[in-house]
């Protein structure tokens, strides 16, 4: 009778074991990394966020996958790519410009948006405030009034003779509704 019931508990073993094994792998994140330009022209701009998820354990191929989409620079991708993006259901929408994240927040209420915007976040709608953001959305932007400042005296320095200076900007982007001055 013993060497049934081991027979028996060997075979439950044997039919058991590799399916908990198999249930308790480890799910892979996914994270769709949307560059409004070519994504090698804008890695030095994200390097920090993937050393930062790499220094917090996540470990591209092993943990966690990045799909990268590109806007090529231009406007008419944007809508597109945060419609592309959505439609993914990654675990993680991470935008690399303030028109992005507001494209991608539009497209979805419920994956988290992770952003870098040039932009105030609040005055371009992208959160509600800085210290509670709300919604799915949340980042980091540059506080460009005083880099804006620090840029303009900077040039009188190289150049003390110069009368004019000129600055081109793109009025449709949310990005340089700030850097009016």
């Amino acid at each position: 009778m013993a060497t049934r019931r081991t027979l028996l508990g060997a075979l439950v073993a044997g039919l058991v074991v590799p399916r908990l094994a198999y249930a308790q792998a480890a799910r892979m994140a996914s994270v769709v990394v949307l560059y409004a330009g070519e994504s090698e022209d804008d890695e030095p701009a994200t390097r920090s966020f993937f050393d930062e998820m790499r220094r917090l354990g996540w470990v591209e191929g092993t943990n966690i996958t990045y799909e990268r989409l590109e806007g090529r620079g231009e406007r008419a991708y944007v809508e597109g790519l945060a419609r592309s993006a959505a439609g993914r259901i990654p675990d993680l929408i991470y935008a690399t410009t303030t028109s992005i994240a507001l494209a991608v927040v539009k497209q979805t209420a419920s994956i988290p948006v992770v952003f870098t915007s040039a932009a105030d976040p609040v005055a371009t709608g992208l959160v509600a405030s800085l210290v509670r953001p709300g919604g799915n959305a949340t980042g980091a932007f540059q506080g460009l009034q005083d880099a804006e400042q620090t840029r303009f005296e900077l040039i009188r320095e190289v150049y003390p003779g110069l009368k004019r200076f000129g600055l081109l900007l793109d009025r449709r982007s949310p990005d340089s509704s700030q850097q009016e001055t």
